[in-house]
């Protein structure tokens, strides 16, 4: 079955990245680079199936999907304007498509589709389809046109609509929001269907993210890897901007520090992970980082048992380092200001503080307007505030979505919690508490990042129901017993030479 298939599947794979090249404005390096990957796809496939092939095109998504400040296609990535097409993690969703495609034509397999993410789908489709039937005033948008002007004229923490979307008609914005909310959940449940392979992506998002860390504390000692960042003394790491830098880093910590135990090589891995993590979420100087970060460790320490088992160990140790460091060195005082909480950064910090302010201001205004379908998808990286933003773009009919996908999420960690993937689900579960608690002070709600984590979630409990419903050693016993005993192919040749 592999042979029919293949074909079909680099057809359909290389006409998905001429698509891609063409509607993200690449360049011929872009080109050249999916032209690569495809060959390399074609060859991986002969010698591994359409299967592997799915799961390592997944995997390369996994890993990669957090570093959205690398551009294939010559974008812009200043911070003085808003970020356009071309982000890598573009092209890697590509070629996961293609290759999850190719294995489920090979295999012949249901595509996994929850209700509940098929009703957030359709949900934040229907406010779109109010707005374009019903479309807002010139004077309803007219605000925040010109509070995007003041913004662009001032400078200073928040240059603009800063987001993975960028800037583009609704329609165009709502569908690459709904290819993150939905694509990527159900490519990453479609090749997730044993432990062994949730564990495996598990593991490849949280290095992702270490390296990201790593690349932002580089980035701080004045070795860049990354894009520029957008205002002193604070990284983007391989991010479009710090806060996305601080929040990629808090989502990957309780991944992180479930490394600790698994074995001895995992515990080195644990220590680096957990450095380069921490170091990310200071280099990037985002207060609400700062916080989140915090919760996000204290909880994951709290919910996993083996982390409590090591804590009496490790907290004294911990406790007398630190010690040392803020009292013998100026390391307390560094913090603080990274933290903009000192009167020598305190200013940034204010006017940040300010035009969040001014942001949430427009935002409301038009939610009192228009309450129920928003005022369209344009608007859904502008309030700084991820449930402004749903309000503002989508309305109720948007919220009631969102909340529909929350609670696939709540399900599926119920589900999650009864299987053999127990802590895996935890750590995934903090970190999508650690997005919402961030969300209140951020804009982060479309990137396609955020949405690899709840994909795991699903194949998790996914994975956990099929092993529930595949039989045990004593049930199939059972059935062989209950089945009637053979009869010898001599004895009905007897009996039919007899009649």
């Amino acid at each position: 079955m592999r042979k029919p298939a293949l074909p079909l599947g680099l057809v359909v794979a290389a006409g998905i990245a001429g698509l891609a090249a063409v509607g993200l404005d690449m360049k011929a390096s872009g080109a050249i680079f999916i032209g690569l990957c495809l060959v390399g796809g074609t060859i991986t496939c002969i010698r591994l199936g359409t299967d592997r092939l799915a799961l390592a095109a997944v995997g390369f998504l996994a890993l990669t999907v957090t570093w959205n400040g690398i551009r294939v296609g010559g974008a812009s990535t200043s911070a003085a304007s808003t970020v356009s097409g071309g982000a890598f993690g573009d092209a890697t969703m590509v070629l996961a498509f293609a290759g999850v495609l190719a294995a489920v034509i090979a295999r012949k397999r249901s595509v996994p589709m929850p209700r509940w993410l098929l009703l957030a789908g359709i949900g934040c489709a229907l406010a779109e389809l109010v707005t374009v039937i019903f479309p807002p005033s010139s004077a309803i948008m007219q605000r925040s046109a010109i509070t995007e002007a003041i913004l662009a004229q001032q400078g200073g923490g928040i240059p603009g609509q800063i987001g993975a979307l960028g800037v583009g008609p609704d329609t165009i914005i709502l569908v690459e929001y709904e290819l993150a909310l939905i694509l990527i959940p159900v490519m990453v449940a479609t090749v997730g269907t044993t432990v062994r392979r949730c564990r495996l992506l598990l593991d490849l998002w949280t290095i992702g993210a270490v390296i990201n860390g790593f690349a932002g504390v580089l980035d701080l000692a004045g070795i860049p890897l990354g894009p520029s960042a957008v205002a002193q003394s604070r990284s983007t790491g391989l991010t479009i901007h710090p806060n996305y830098l601080a929040l990629t880093c808090v989502i990957a910590l309780p991944m992180a520090l479930l490394w600790f135990g698994r074995s001895r090589r995992w515990n080195a891995a644990a220590v680096i992970g957990v450095a380069s993590l921490v170091g990310g979420v200071a280099a990037s100087g985002s207060r609400a980082g700062f916080v989140a970060a915090g919760i996000a460790v204290v909880a994951t320490v709290a919910a996993v048992p083996r982390l409590r088992r090591v804590l009496p160990y490790i907290l004294p140790v911990a406790a007398m380092v630190l010690v040392c460091l803020l009292l013998f060195t100026s390391l307390g005082h560094k913090l603080l200001v990274q933290a903009r909480l000192v009167k020598s950064s305190a200013a940034q910090g204010s006017g940040s503080d300010q035009q969040r302010a001014m942001l949430a201001s427009t935002a409301w205004s038009q939610i009192k307007v228009r309450p129920l379908s928003g005022v369209g998808w344009a608007v859904i990286t502008g309030a700084h505030d991820i449930y402004l933003e749903l309000l503002d773009a989508g309305g109720v009919i948007a919220f009631a979505a969102f909340l529909a996908f929350l609670g696939g999420m709540i399900a599926s960690v119920r589900t999650a919690l009864s299987g053999p993937l127990h802590d895996e689900a935890v750590v995934c579960g903090i970190g999508i508490l650690a997005w919402l608690a961030n969300g209140v002070f951020d804009n982060q709600i479309a990137d396609k990042y955020l949405y690899l984590v709840p994909g795991l979630l699903f194949a998790m409990a996914r994975t956990t129901w099929l092993l529930r419903s595949r039989p045990t050693q004593p049930e199939l016993a059972a059935k062989r017993r209950l089945l009637p005993a053979p009869v010898p192919s001599g004895a009905l040749a007897g009996i039919s030479a007899r009649s």
